[in-house]
């Protein structure tokens, strides 16, 4: 899990930063049926952590928009702004609170059922991504 701001942000030459040095700035979250969300929502229980936020939204591309402007942030998982970082519109350093809550991908199928070729390419390619992202 990174941080995501603007390159002009404060600590965006940071490469790590506490949820503590966050605590100023807002933040922009996605809704809570999003299983990210759950996950930022345990850590910042887990910490004691009341975010200042700025905008609740289903939309990835706003809080990235967001993230991109200003003293604001978001909270994603490094892959989801590879390309924006790479264009330079936003920059990102990991949240130590968050290093020992990693993010997990589940696909659920039933043993009872055999997949469908659609299915198994799917499950396949999510493990083939994970693998590869993670190395």
């Amino acid at each position: 899990m990174v941080t995501a701001f603007a390159p002009a942000h404060p600590l965006a030459k940071r490469k790590l930063v506490s949820l503590r040095e966050l605590a100023e700035f807002p933040i922009a979250l996605t809704e809570r049926s999003f299983g990210l969300r759950q996950q930022h929502d345990r850590v910042f229980q887990r910490c004691g952590f009341q975010p200042q936020t700025f905008c609740v939204t289903n939309s990835l591309a706003l809080v990235k928009g967001i993230a991109s402007a200003g003293t604001h942030y978001t909270l994603l998982p490094g892959f989801a702004v590879q390309q924006e970082v790479t264009a330079g519109t936003l920059c990102t350093s990991a949240v130590r609170e968050f290093a020992a809550d990693p993010l997990i991908f589940s696909i659920c199928t039933s043993s009872r059922r055999t997949l469908s070729p659609a299915a198994r390419i799917f499950v396949e390619s999510v493990v083939d991504y994970c693998r590869r992202y993670r190395h």
